[in-house]
């Protein structure tokens, strides 16, 4: 009988300890009302883009995987008919955590996402030091952030281009516009 209630508290035990870890894994990155990290990254055509040179302006920031490149084109055709239609409202970039081996050159990936139709406004985050930064691992669902222009977080969300999720995103960009 002693040996069979040590078994069901170890079980217990490790349950609550993976349940606890995973939980810890959620998310890691800065939060609204935090001061959005800064960034100097270069997009497909070799330019090199800061979030401090987009001081003053609302900013709407995607962050992904390679797997997630589709849901970042879904965001990046909504945010572009929503807010930039006419006169551009929001800069939006969209940046690709890449973790390639070390043995394969920059250019080279360079050369083979360029084939792939990417997002348009795609920063390439070359061993995923900002991704990490910002609490986003190689997710297949992007991670949004909303950044105001100060600088500041308005809202941060893990989430495919649903309808629910662009209406939260808008309502924030919104608010934002009427400041």
């Amino acid at each position: 009988m002693n040996r069979f209630k040590w078994g069901t508290v170890a079980v217990w035990l490790l349950l609550f300890i993976g349940m606890a870890a995973n939980c810890a894994h959620v998310y890691a990155g800065p939060k609204a009302g935090d001061k959005a990290p800064d960034f100097v990254l270069e997009n497909i055509s070799d330019q090199k883009i800061s979030l401090k040179d987009s001081q003053g302006e609302i900013v709407v920031l995607i962050i992904g995987g390679r797997d997630a490149k589709d849901e970042m084109k879904k965001w990046e055709d909504f945010i572009g008919k929503e807010f930039n239609s006419g006169k551009p409202a929001v800069k939006l970039f969209s940046m690709a955590a890449i973790k390639q081996p070390f043995f394969v050159p920059n250019s080279m990936v360079k050369t083979w996402i360029k084939k792939m139709n990417p997002p348009n406004f795609l920063l390439l985050d070359f061993g995923g030091k900002v991704a990490e930064t910002y609490g986003v691992s190689n997710e297949e669902v992007p991670f949004l952030f909303v950044i105001d222009r100060g600088q500041v977080l308005c809202h941060t969300a893990a989430s495919g281009c649903t309808e629910t999720a662009r209406e939260q995103i808008a309502g924030e960009v919104r608010r934002l516009l009427k400041q």
